[in-house]
């Protein structure tokens, strides 16, 4: 993966360098590696989304058929791909991430990183705008949303978040307990959300809905199981989108949506783990396809409070790790639409080798929940079967429909077997019981391959066992313009405000 690109805003046009110090941390759980921060490289981008954001009158409608519906409309915990997809489109993130996994600005459009005897911290400088109920976006919108988020389901990964202040209605101010490489990711899967929601309702408001929007649609009706619409905010951060309309359709099998595609029912198909996806997208008349390989990995997540998930499980889980060998699947089944992981961070498999059970541990029969329908998920937990019994133990698979699988995972099982859809710089807090290891991991940045390695291979390794990375299907007619395939969170939704429809290329 290259480096990450920042970007500069319109009013800051000269290229400005940041140092980072250096900070040294002690680890005392395992071997500590050294923690050199890694600064966001902010080589100038020429980008169109400047302080003119295009004027458009939104037009047209395309209808997208995925494979599952959210659990709920924010992934509050990193196990909800469809609502980090979903999020694209309505959500009002930090930045995105486009098909490279390069940051692109979204909310925030530009940066000033602060060093002085009140610590280590970041000033952003917000780009204007308005949520869908005509109020502004405001500082104080993401003061409130990292204060939710400081309370609740991400107290742990924000831990280092010391202070949030407003410094007026476009700056806010983020203090670290130490130089801290994350801080462009902290919102990652959730957004800014508007302060006015959630001190009435909380993060709750968005479990079954999207009362306000700042992103470039807007939720116009939610059906689950059945369908999700959006139609165009125009006065939003973000600019008006060329689209009037965007109908994302629940089709769970691939082969249903690719019929649909065909008939002219939809116009793309997003999001599917299909096995030759591109291929069978291919004989398709007036259809493009792509797989691309990123922020989409195959994993094995124990369940913390779960009989695998202790301290005391550490070796029946090297057991397992050891009795997997997925090689084969890659290569035969996935081929370029695959390749083995040795890391939870994309583009940072360093040389990660599994800890040795101790003498004499089996590997036992874990049960595994896994959402039903995903193809190459399907084959993969055969896969873990076969190595499993040839391992002297077993696997026991229940296959549970998304989005009630999402639900499932948290509560039952022994561990989930599921795509985790990640930025270039995921929080290592959840993949491993070691909190300090993995704060440290995260202030070192998403370039630190000795943390990604310790994480791998410290005492408390495989909470989360990283198996391949995968290619997200994308086909579309070639009727619907400026689609580009991603597998970071959002997939191609991350542009959609810019998709077109036949030949017109409105600005």
């Amino acid at each position: 993966m290259r480096p990450l690109r920042a970007v500069r805003g319109p009013a800051r046009r000269r290229r400005r360098l940041v140092l980072v110090a250096v900070a040294v941390l002690s680890l005392a759980a395992c071997a500590a590696p050294r923690a050199e921060v890694q600064p966001v490289d902010r080589a100038a981008v020429d980008l169109s989304a400047g302080a003119a954001l295009p004027e458009r009158v939104p037009a047209g409608v395309v209808r997208v058929a995925v494979p599952d519906g959210p659990a709920s409309f924010l992934d509050l915990r990193g196990d909800d791909p469809v609502a980090a997809d979903l999020a694209a489109l309505w959500g009002l993130p930090l930045f995105r991430y486009d098909p490279a996994g390069q940051l692109v600005p979204a909310l925030v459009e530009d940066w000033e990183i602060v060093a002085d005897a009140g610590g280590w911290g970041v000033e952003l400088h917000l780009r204007p705008g308005r949520w869908s109920d005509g109020s502004a976006v405001t500082a104080g919108d993401v003061v409130a949303t990292l204060a939710a988020l400081r309370d609740g389901p991400r107290a742990a990964e924000l831990a280092p978040l010391v202070e949030v202040g407003s410094v007026d209605e476009h700056r806010v101010r983020l203090r670290f307990d130490r130089p801290y490489a994350r801080w462009w990711a902290l919102l990652d899967g959730v957004g800014v959300l508007p302060a006015a929601v959630l001190a009435r309702d909380g993060l709750a408001a968005f479990d079954a809905g999207i009362p306000v929007a700042g992103g470039s649609f807007v939720l116009d009706e939610h059906v689950p199981g059945l369908r999700t619409s959006f139609t165009a905010h125009t006065d939003g951060p973000l600019g008006a989108p060329v689209l009037e309309r965007v109908e994302v359709l629940i089709v769970p099998r691939y082969e249903a949506a690719l019929g649909m595609l065909r008939r002219g029912d939809a116009d793309v198909v997003l999001g599917y783990l299909a096995l030759n996806g591109v291929e069978r997208a291919g004989r398709l008349d007036g259809v493009e396809a792509a797989a691309p390989v990123g922020g989409t990995t195959v994993a094995l997540s124990w369940r913390p409070d779960g009989r695998m998930g202790g301290a005391d499980a550490l070796d029946r889980r090297r057991a397992v790790a050891a009795a997997i060998d997925v090689s084969q699947l890659v290569e035969g089944l996935l081929g370029p639409a695959g390749e083995p992981a040795a890391s939870v961070v994309p583009g940072v498999d360093g040389p990660a080798s599994r800890v040795a059970p101790g003498a004499g541990v089996e590997v036992g029969q874990p049960t595994v929940v896994l959402p039903r329908w995903a193809e190459a998920i399907a084959f993969t937990g055969r896969a873990l079967q076969r190595d499993l019994r040839s391992a002297g133990g077993g696997l026991e698979l229940i296959a549970e429909p998304v989005p009630e699988f999402v639900l499932a995972a948290r509560a039952s099982g022994d561990a989930r077997l599921s795509a985790l859809r990640t930025g270039p710089a995921p929080s290592f807090v959840g993949t491993t019981t070691d909190r300090e290891l993995a704060l440290a991991g995260d202030a070192a940045g998403p370039g630190s391959v000795p943390f990604a390695d310790a994480v791998t291979r410290s005492r408390a390794d495989a909470l989360v066992l990283p198996l391949y990375r995968i290619g997200v299907l994308h086909a579309w007619s070639s009727e619907v313009q400026r689609i580009r395939p991603s597998s970071w969170p959002g997939l191609a939704f991350w542009d959609a405000a810019a998709w077109t429809l036949g030949s017109s290329a409105p600005p």
